[in-house]
């Protein structure tokens, strides 16, 4: 078991050898000013999908409001861009068009990813 006091983390036997001539019982600690320490929860693990459908990644850029600006971009870009566009059957995170896409449309990382994450959630 782990004890707290002034921010710091004791164990059982870090506190006892603080104290050594005190008899120790359950309450003692507290009255020694020390309360039991339970660790923060850890930080959840955000997973981001690195595939969605084409029918998920434009269904999130609608929702957005996104999904007009990126068919202009498309519009003025390359042809293999187009083409691209046009055939995809899914979206990848680190395909070289949703990259030049995220960077022409000033998204950070956090939204692209953002964007990954709830498009995956989306079901026909």
């Amino acid at each position: 078991m782990q004890y707290q006091k002034d921010g710091l983390i004791y164990s059982e036997l870090q506190v006892r050898q603080r104290h050594p001539n005190v008899s120790f019982a359950p309450t003692t600690y507290a009255e020694l000013g020390y309360a039991e320490y339970t660790p923060p929860a850890p930080e959840p693990v955000v997973i981001v999908p690195q595939v969605v459908s084409r029918f998920q990644g434009e269904a999130v850029m609608l929702l957005d409001g996104v999904l007009l600006d990126v068919e202009n971009h498309v519009a003025q870009g390359s042809a293999l861009m187009q083409l691209a566009w046009k055939r995809a059957q899914e979206f990848r995170r680190t395909s070289p068009m949703v990259l030049e896409i995220a960077a022409a449309l000033g998204w950070t990382e956090a939204y692209l990813d953002s964007l990954f994450i709830r498009a995956s959630s989306i079901e026909a």
